[in-house]
């Protein structure tokens, strides 16, 4: 008789395909939510008069609290310790300075008109999406993902 984790993990490996293609799948699906989490706060901190670079951070720290449990429990596996959930948030905190880095280039060369913003923003994620993906998959889950 299959369980229904057993269930769950077959049913996964058809839609997604199984092993990394289905942990990026995860990963983005995640990242959509962080995406919007972060956005929403990052325009709300902007409204309050927050400072360009806080603000960011801000939202930023919000979508990554979110990203890290649920990619650690969805995408990668979950049944770690402590100290790989911490490693997980030194590499966001490592990616926050790319994050901030690229938004503030994306701003500098687009301006900060409505679609600078957006767009500077959606800059700024997708480098660190490639970069969150390839730490988390290689360094920080490696042994859960195999």
């Amino acid at each position: 008789m299959l369980t229904r984790a057993q269930i769950a993990v077959w049913a996964e490996t058809v839609v997604f395909g199984g092993g990394t293609q289905a942990q990026f799948v995860r990963f983005c699906a995640i990242g959509i939510g962080s995406g919007v989490l972060d956005f929403c706060t990052y325009r709300t901190a902007l409204y309050l008069a927050v400072a360009t670079v806080p603000a960011k951070a801000l939202g930023y720290i919000a979508g990554t609290s979110f990203s890290v449990l649920a990619n650690h429990r969805w995408t990668f596996g979950g049944n770690s310790g402590p100290g790989r959930i911490a490693s997980a948030f030194g590499l966001y905190f490592i990616s926050l300075g790319l994050n901030v880095l690229v938004n503030q280039l994306g701003l500098y060369c687009l301006g900060r008109s409505e679609m600078g913003i957006a767009l500077a923003f959606l800059t700024a994620v997708a480098c660190c999406t490639i970069f969150n993906f390839m730490g988390m998959k290689l360094f920080i889950f490696r042994r859960l993902a195999e």
